[in-house]
């Protein structure tokens, strides 16, 4: 039968894995690619350079021909990117005539999960920790702070001492 003591001390050991997991996550180098301008862009595409544009929610990623990294360029998340290229001076004529493929997707949920885990999670992690230490300190009898508190009995002189010989043939 599994004690309270243990459900806990195995979620203490948890949080420790899942918190080690989260820092090692933030340490490791993540490829990122290149941020260009909205202009930097335009002129990719008048010089016929970009292959497709792929929308996530205000984040335009620009793959190119002939590299293998992507660009990134942002935009207002409110604004259409074929008003904005329009705008800019790039109709969806010529985008067609340049062989440009404009690609739309919905945002990925995970990403700001993650995001807010990796904030929250030490947070939680250090909380837990100090609520295991202060709950090993209450237990028993306050031994924690109680490491100089001597254990020895007062010894009297009007009580009598009884020794080994008084009870020896009883």
């Amino acid at each position: 039968m599994n004690s309270p003591g243990v459900f806990r001390n195995g979620f203490v050991w948890l949080l420790i894995i899942v918190a080690l997991g989260a820092m090692l996550y933030n340490l490791v180098p993540h490829e990122r690619a290149n941020t260009i301008g909205l202009t930097e862009l335009v002129r990719e595409i008048k010089a016929g350079r970009v292959e497709q544009i792929t929308v996530i929610g205000n984040e335009l990623r620009i793959k190119r021909r002939g590299l293998r990294t992507e660009a990134v360029a942002y935009k207002e998340r409110t604004t259409n990117v074929f008003k904005l290229l329009a705008d800019l001076g790039i109709s969806q004529e010529v985008l067609e005539e340049k062989g440009v493929k404009v690609v739309i997707e919905n945002p990925n949920r995970w990403g700001s999960f993650m995001t807010l885990l990796s904030g929250i999670l030490p947070l939680l992690f250090f909380g837990g920790l100090i609520l295991f230490i202060m709950r090993q300190t209450q237990t028993g009898n306050n031994q924690a702070l109680s490491f100089g508190k001597s254990r020895a009995r007062l010894f009297t002189s009007d009580r009598p001492t009884v020794t080994f010989d008084d009870v020896a043939g009883v």
